[in-house]
């Protein structure tokens, strides 16, 4: 029997998407479409009949979601062998009864998988809201979502909180490991960004020096095996040159946040190459990301930190960031080269799902009176958010931090406060920051006004990369 794919965080998904080499393929034209009608309400087919479920129990799964850490709860339906029950909830390192089900906690609403087989799941949540359960179910799991529970008919809606949100990048300074020369920061302390485009100083190890929590939480990953060459013998080790250069390049990575998903030590094993990897590690890389390293596929959507705050490091135009871009483009266009591999198969590939998306996205007019009235109240429609932002029309689309966030053309953002706190609801007023909220743009001060008669872009998310009304209005 087949193994249930896992139903995880939106958010993780969404971000997953954005790194092929790392989480797959992106998704597919279905699952775009779904995305736009939950976020939008576009496009929406009719809504489906509520599933008829088997009456058989055979056990249950309780686990905490290892994208997601949210509790959550497996039902399995029907005639499931005990054997294959037991294998796919050891999958999630989960406990397997078949005394207590899932239906006797207080869920915040059910997902169905597999609603038409004869041996459906049904996924309880506990926690979240239930605006994120049901992206995360119908848009993701592919999944049919339940309103039971605390998102049950008449029931008092869960308060719509932050939870798991995508992390900021944040500064750390560090002393020196004994036996390292002093670091270019204050007092001699070794400086970096924590985020997924950082770096640690040229030289050093990203591993003694910078931390993979923020990075992993911002771009998400599971291990994917080598490319189909990675252990071919390489004759080019043996010219001096190339084994230099190759040396070099190790070494930028190594500095680099590469080294969360890209290394042997990663908690679940490297996603596709690895630092670590015997022989030329150059050749466990996809043809993808050859292609990346070249700058024949764009990576602008992924952000990027300027060298002058990065200690040296840009990660344009190559994905992988380094002191000298020129240099790093070079030597993956030679391997480009050396495969064989044609420019026009990848020139314009779209490889980064939702940010290629969002970075692309053409507004249209806002309808069902959205937009912000002459007294500043503001009106959305798709649920609460995170980031609600007014731009000049012709702004380009936020994207994640630390430089696509906030683009040119911001005329006011207000964020909802970390960590934890009520997001911010349809109804708030330009200019204010309700409780709960602080002001991003402008750093200090009111933003400026409206001009009457002129158009805005109006653009609320839910979370980075994960937009809920994005229209033109007049004010």
């Amino acid at each position: 029997m087949s193994m249930v794919k896992p139903v995880v965080s939106p958010r993780v998904l969404l971000l997953c998407s954005m790194f092929v080499s790392a989480c797959g393929p992106p998704p597919g034209a279905e699952v775009v479409a779904r995305l736009a009608c939950a976020n939008a309400g576009i496009g929406c087919p009719p809504p489906e009949p509520e599933p008829e479920l088997p009456e058989q129990w055979s056990g249950s799964c309780r686990y905490v979601n290892r994208f997601s850490d949210g509790t959550e709860c497996r039902d399995y339906l029907g005639p499931w062998e005990a054997s294959a029950a037991t294998e796919d909830c050891s999958t999630e390192q989960g406990t397997f009864s078949t005394t207590e089900r899932c239906d006797s906690i207080n869920a915040t609403g059910w997902c169905v998988i597999n609603k038409d087989s004869a041996t459906p799941v049904r996924v309880a949540f506990v926690g979240g809201t239930c605006t994120e359960n049901r992206r995360g179910c119908e848009v993701f799991g592919g999944g049919y979502f339940m309103e039971r529970g605390a998102c049950g008919p008449g029931e008092p809606q869960p308060e719509e909180v932050l939870t798991a949100p995508f992390p900021e990048p944040v500064q750390s300074c560090v002393d020196p490991l004994p036996g390292d020369a002093p670091g270019q920061g204050e007092g001699g302390k070794v400086c970096q960004a924590i985020t997924m485009q950082g770096c640690t100083e040229p030289g050093r190890a990203w591993e003694d020096y910078g931390s993979c929590d923020i990075p992993r939480q911002q771009r998400p990953y599971y291990p994917v095996g080598l490319h189909e060459n990675a252990e071919r013998d390489d004759s080019r080790l043996n010219d001096a040159t190339y084994a230099a250069e190759l040396a070099w390049v190790k070494q930028e990575l190594t500095a680099c946040s590469c080294f969360c998903c890209h290394s042997e030590r990663s908690p679940q094993g490297p996603g596709n190459w690895y630092l670590e990897q015997r022989g030329n590690f150059i050749n466990g890389m996809f043809d993808t990301g050859i292609a990346q390293g070249a700058g024949i596929i764009d990576s602008t959507v992924l952000g990027n930190i300027p060298a002058s705050e990065n200690n040296g490091f840009t990660r344009l135009p190559s994905v992988f960031p380094s002191t000298n871009p020129s240099r790093m483009q070079a030597f993956f266009r030679a391997e480009f080269m050396y495969r064989g591999l044609r420019d026009e198969d990848f020139t314009g590939l779209v490889k980064y799902g939702p940010l290629s998306e969002q970075w692309n996205y053409e507004p249209t007019s806002c309808t069902n009176g959205e937009g912000v009235t002459q007294d500043g109240s503001m009106t959305w429609q798709g649920g609460s958010a995170r980031i609600v932002m007014v731009l000049e029309a012709g702004a380009r689309n936020p994207l994640v931090p630390p430089n696509l966030d906030t683009p040119d053309g911001t005329v006011w953002r207000l964020d909802a406060t970390q960590p934890s706190t009520r997001l911010l609801a349809s109804g708030l007023r330009f200019g204010e920051s309700p409780a709960g909220s602080a002001q991003h743009f402008p750093a200090a001060g009111a933003p400026s006004s409206l001009v009457p008669g002129t158009q805005y872009y109006l653009y609320v998310l839910a979370d980075y990369v994960q937009p809920i009304t994005r229209c033109l209005f007049t004010y």
